[in-house]
């Protein structure tokens, strides 16, 4: 019997002192030998310039200059009565609102008045100074909390590295760990550079994920069914507002379909090649709440997307497991090899199809009727074993289609 061991990759972010710029890893699972993204966001590219990256003695180069509009950032601050800056986490470029989260007042000796009610607008009392939530010019300096929400900086350098592909046969050069004997948890060493003098210095702990995923043939594998879904999630700044709605209904999906005894993988894709982020399967309901928990809509501004590589990276996934399901969550059509648009993707309609013909995969898609209707329909994709799903927006009709519909699919196979 054949198996692979997949290692999880913490979320980790470091950085803002260093000129405002912030380092981030995204949380998810990655096979032996798999590039994995590392970002660097800075509020322009101006404070990106002259960064680059290593990892021990490999130097990792100046990354690519990429854009990923749309995202924002809320925070709670508590405030103090004074003139003092509250910093946001990321970079930001724009405020947007500020809502009081409690009762905001203003105290001048003894006497406290009172100037906006929890859930009132107070946007007007504050500004942007730098990075951080400043009073703004004349205004009252405001005693009590606030939910400030920002626009942050769609500049960042991206830098691929490649996982070791078998870190338990040696430490690679710059791995460090308390223990030698111990390889459960490996920590690697990253160094980042600015023309050239060191500015931080960050590790990144690889730890074996505690689910094998079994390689053995269907033929050479036990008779009792075992169920994979993957849910691809389209994570572009179009579906900012739904993703909370989606994370939620595929929460009361999980409920629905605990005695069915599911393992679940996530596939999240924008315009990037093969994908975003990936979950690898596993029975761990636990790890897939939080690692839905985790997901935002941002980038993907020209419209058309990558479902296509999603479900090429989804089927990739179900090796193991005979009974295969794939849903794909979105609101638009999808990229194809040499369309001209933002994503780089090789793949067709038919490599897909293929693909899924390989793998005897289902693929279930749960949209906006305007993506099924339109060029390069749902049926396109997989003219067989589809549920077309359609989404509304309203977070009980997208409940209602994942709970009962794909239930009751998933039982039929």
């Amino acid at each position: 019997m054949s198996a692979v061991q997949t290692m999880l990759v913490p979320f980790s972010s470091s950085g803002q002192e260093n000129g405002g710029v912030k380092i981030e890893v995204t949380a998810q699972t990655v096979d032996p030998g798999e590039a994995v993204r590392l970002y660097l966001w800075g509020a322009s590219p101006d404070a990106l310039a002259g960064y680059s990256l290593t990892q021990g003695a490999d130097g990792l180069g100046a990354g690519t200059l990429r854009q990923y509009p749309g995202q924002t950032e809320a925070r709670l601050f508590d405030l103090d009565g004074t003139d003092g800056l509250k910093s946001f986490d990321w970079p930001v470029v724009r405020l947007l609102t500020v809502v009081a989260a409690g009762h905001c007042f203003v105290v001048d000796g003894n006497d406290v008045s009172v100037v906006a009610l929890p859930g009132e607008d107070v946007t007007r009392f504050f500004r942007l100074s730098g990075n951080a939530l400043a009073p703004a010019e004349n205004a009252p300096k405001l005693a009590g909390s606030v939910l400030a929400t920002a626009a942050r900086s769609a500049w960042c350098r991206e830098w691929r590295w490649t996982t070791p592909a078998k870190p338990a046969a040696g430490f690679p050069a710059g791995t460090c760990t308390d223990d030698e004997d111990d390889r459960d948890d490996t920590a690697y060493w990253f160094f980042l550079l600015r023309w050239g003098v060191l500015r931080e210095e960050f590790s990144m702990e690889l730890a074996w994920n505690d689910t094998y995923r079994d390689e053995t043939s269907e033929e050479e594998g036990e008779d009792e069914d075992t169920y994979a879904v993957v849910f691809c999630i389209d994570t572009t700044g179009s579906m900012s507002g739904a993703i909370e709605s989606v994370v939620e209904a595929l929460g009361a999906f999980l409920n629905e379909a605990s005695s069915m005894y599911l393992n679940i993988g996530v596939v999240t894709f924008g315009d990037e090649v093969p994908y975003r982020r990936k979950l690898d399967i596993t029975n761990n309901i636990d790890i897939v709440s939080t690692f839905l928990s985790s997901l935002e809509g941002f980038g993907g501004a020209d419209g058309k997307e990558n479902q296509l590589d999603a479900i090429r990276t989804a089927c990739g996934m179900f090796a193991g497991y005979n009974k295969r399901a794939i849903c794909l969550i979105t609101d638009i059509d999808y990229h194809i090899a040499g369309d001209g648009g933002d994503s780089e993707t090789e793949a067709t309609p038919d490599i897909v199809n293929a693909k899924l013909a390989e793998y005897n995969a289902n693929l279930f898609i749960a949209c906006y009727d305007t993506y099924v209707t339109g060029e390069g329909t749902s049926e396109t994709i997989h003219p067989y074993n589809l549920l077309t799903m359609t989404w509304i927006g309203d977070l009980e009709d997208i409940m209602t289609v994942l709970t009962n519909n794909l239930v009751r699919e998933l039982e039929k196979m």
